[in-house]
């Protein structure tokens, strides 16, 4: 398990500000990694305004997530639908 971020350093994501890191298996930050491209391509590639939401769930106190969901959507319609990510 390691930090990951919830706002990708790509998308200007602090990796120093508490508020977007938290910890992840592996097998989240890789799928995280495969809607971040879908995102990018829309910013970069596509020149689109994107709205992009990633939300961390917990159960209580525990400082792991069990999930985080994500939602991008941008001017021409859904990049990414509400998914879920497990973080096992």
């Amino acid at each position: 398990m390691k930090s990951g971020h919830l706002i990708a350093n790509r998308f200007n994501g602090d990796g120093q500000e508490l508020r977007n890191l938290v910890p992840l298996y592996a097998s989240a930050n890789y799928k995280m990694g495969s809607y971040e491209q879908k995102v990018w391509s829309a910013i970069w590639k596509s020149r689109e305004t994107v709205w992009y939401v990633v939300t961390p769930y917990f159960h209580g106190d525990d400082p792991i997530p069990y999930k985080i969901k994500v939602y991008a959507r941008s001017t021409s319609g859904v990049i990414v639908p509400n998914i879920s990510i497990s973080n096992p």
